[in-house]
């Protein structure tokens, strides 16, 4: 029987050429490296000198070293942000670094950045914002012949990308050539996404293209896919209908082929801050399962410092992951113990689809059974029984995505046990079990849209501390008393009060305790008497005592309330699920700006703000993204104390630290919320606080 009798029909979509390759890269980073960094922003506004740009050691090698150190085999550069401030001499704008002091005006970073790309073999992609906060024709038909072009210089002057990054961040406020004033697009129309998609296609036919036709945007800034994540999602048009889609994390099961790219920074935020935060190595592995591990692929924010360099914290991180991940991965323990494999089916008999087919390691075969089998199985024999912890299987993409759910058991006491159990699979799949000794097992496919292609399946044995999955939480009561919640019933958890790492000899965690001034308390877990069964530690930063704290005045208090969660005085609760909210059914009224005034009960030196925005129903709505925190000591005379913007608070809806120059004695607060993302009708706030000098 001839092989093109027997071959499976593809099911639904299929990737193309483009989308194969690009899925076969997995590991990418995108780095943020502007006219912000210098400034300390996450979003300028455009009105930042050139001149303020300097580095004074840019390497570009160094970044791409320390990246494909780590795996990363993809890098992605931010050209120009939404500052509109330009990394290469382009003609279209005198907003780049030809008006920098930097190699006195004769430098290029896009040029840099992709010639070390190929020089150590990474991939080399390109991000262009369509919004530009500083040029004088934002929003009118220039601009977006202006846009066209820039994106025409990047497509032609670099050598080959494989990824071209489209985001939906447009329109608002912005300096636009001195105006200072804001400029609403309509997104879908006003770029002429036809005109951009035929750009690419012409200059970099084999490039894909992030926010429109090739990838899809994860839904998040996290890095997590969906439990359940096609790689097929009905296309929606253009970016901006895209980023707003809170369903990407999970696709359209009967939709184009347009995978998820789980994006995350490094850091806190995505241009350098040196204060930030980092995600440790155990974090790292853990998004690289729930994004690889989901079918998709995992974009890591990096974030050279004002030296233009990677910062050593920032490569130990990378550097312990990678110790992770040769740790986990290294070995495949179905490779080195397999005596053989079968399955219940073999398509038509032919070899071509044999079972051995997922162990060969080659990308063009596969195993497939015939059309209708009710029940499709594999079974793995091993020489000895070995234990393991985490499964890793792939599907054959070109015939598209086939099945949806199976099951892993093992053979133990004359039966089958059952240790895991997952839906999706696509390009790969990793399946964490319950830590399982075994000689045999197997894969039960339990339901199918046509006959499983699978192409490759692999065993591993991971550290337990980073499959444990007990994730800690560190949330503190109105009284001031903290509490840390694990998941995970068998840990063991210590802490610190001084926002240091914690190790087996910090403070052991018994159960609620007081903590009533201005600190980060940091906690982990791990079990007890059982080497490497540790996660990584959480962090929660806390403000002043509120408890002698009262409202003076609020400009609405919505009479919308349900369950005790909602009103003006959950702004001073110490928890993320309550709230304060303006929501009315009079859609002037409630719309911002808004403002509430705090007592603090006595006078204190204030030297920041906190600010926790809240989710509804875990996405992002109405929370304020421009702000104003205004101080006094008799509540009559104020002092506008800071004002400003949450920077991509969409995407990463976080605790935010407002810093100010130098302490100001103050007792009462004023928090106005003058605008809300998503031009939003109403606010909705979690909580307020202040850190004392």
């Amino acid at each position: 029987m001839s092989l093109s009798s027997t071959k499976p029909h593809p099911y639904g979509a299929i990737p193309s050429p483009r989308q194969l390759q690009w899925q076969s890269t997995e590991l990418m980073s995108i780095v943020h490296f502007s006219l912000s960094t210098f400034a300390d922003k996450e979003w300028g506004y455009g009105e930042d000198p050139a001149s303020l740009f300097n580095p004074s050691a840019l390497d570009a090698g160094q970044w791409v070293r320390v990246a494909k150190d780590a795996g990363i085999q993809g890098m992605i550069l931010v050209c120009k942000h939404h500052d509109g401030f330009c990394l290469w001499p382009t003609k279209t704008t005198e907003y780049c670094v030809r008006n920098s002091p930097w190699k006195e005006g004769q430098g290029d970073v896009v040029a840099e950045v992709s010639a070390a790309c190929r020089e150590y073999g990474l991939k080399f992609g390109v991000y262009l914002s369509p919004w530009d906060r500083n040029h004088a024709q934002y929003g009118r038909p220039e601009y977006v012949a202006v846009y066209h072009q820039q994106l025409t210089e990047l497509l032609t002057q670099y050598g080959p990308l494989y990824e071209v990054w489209f985001d939906g961040a447009n329109g608002g406020d912005g300096y636009y050539g001195g105006t200072n004033e804001r400029r609403s697009i309509d997104s879908e129309s006003y770029y002429q996404w036809d005109q951009i998609k035929a750009l690419v296609r012409k200059h970099q036919p084999e490039a894909c293209m992030f926010g429109l036709e090739d990838i899809r945007y994860v839904g998040n800034e996290s890095g997590v896919a969906g439990e359940t994540c096609w790689a097929t999602q009905t296309f929606i048009g253009h970016p901006s209908a895209q980023q707003s889609e809170s369903p990407s994390t999970l696709g359209d099961r009967h939709g184009e082929w347009m995978p998820a790219e789980c994006d995350f920074p490094l850091r806190k935020g995505w241009f350098f801050h040196a204060n930030d935060w980092i995600r440790q190595p155990e974090k790292l592995f853990d998004i690289y399962c729930t994004s690889v591990g989901r079918g998709g692929a995992m974009n890591i924010g990096l974030a050279p410092d004002t030296r233009g360099l990677l910062h050593d914290d920032d490569i130990v991180a990378l550097q312990g992951w990678k110790a992770l991940m040769d740790q986990t991965f290294g070995v495949d323990l179905l490779q080195s113990n397999v005596t053989g494999v079968s399955a219940n089916n073999v398509r038509a008999g032919d070899s071509q689809y044999a079972a051995s087919c997922v162990l060969d390691g080659e990308a063009g075969t596969y195993w497939a059974c015939d059309d209708d089998l009710p029940h499709p199985e594999l079974v793995f024999e091993l020489d000895t029984p070995i234990t393991f912890n985490l499964l890793s299987i792939g599907e054959f993409l070109p015939l598209g995505q086939r099945v949806d759910a199976f099951s892993v058991d093992i053979w133990t006491e004359g039966q089958w046990q059952e240790v895991g159990t997952a839906t999706s699979i696509g390009n790969r799949r990793l399946l964490i079990l319950k830590n399982a000794q075994a000689q045999k097992f197997r894969i039960r496919f339990t339901d199918c849209a046509a006959c499983p292609a699978i192409r490759a399946v692999a065993l591993y044995r991971a550290p337990i501390g980073l499959i444990l999955r007990g994730q800690l939480s560190i949330v503190r009561n109105r009284e001031g008393r903290v509490t840390i919640r694990s998941s995970n019933s068998g840990l063991t958890v210590r802490y610190t009060l001084d926002g240091s790492e914690p190790n087996r000899s910090s403070l052991l965690y018994t159960g609620p305790f007081p903590f009533t001034q201005s600190g980060t308390i940091k906690a982990f877990g791990y079990i007890e008497n059982v080497e490497g069964a540790q996660i990584a530690s959480v962090s929660s930063t806390f403000g002043m005592d509120r408890r002698g704290w009262s409202v003076v005045d609020v400009s609405l208090d919505s009479p919308f309330t349900n369950d005790g969660i909602a009103g003006v005085e959950k702004l001073l609760d110490d928890d993320p699920e309550t709230y304060w909210h303006t929501y009315h059914a009079d859609k002037k009224k409630s719309a911002p700006p808004h403002d509430v005034t705090l007592d603090m009960g006595q006078a204190v030196p204030v030297k920041a703000f906190t600010f926790q925005p809240h989710l509804t129903t875990g996405i992002p709505c109405a929370i304020p993204d421009k702000y104003e925190f205004h101080l006094s000591l008799d509540g009559e005379s104020w002092t506008l104390a800071a004002e400003g913007e949450f920077g991509n608070i969409k995407a990463n809806p976080e605790m935010q630290l407002v810093p100010l120059m130098q302490p100001v004695v103050a007792r009462y607060l004023r928090f106005v919320a003058l605008h809300v993302i998503d031009e939003g009708n109403y606010v909705i706030v979690a909580g307020l606080g202040v850190v004392e000098a």
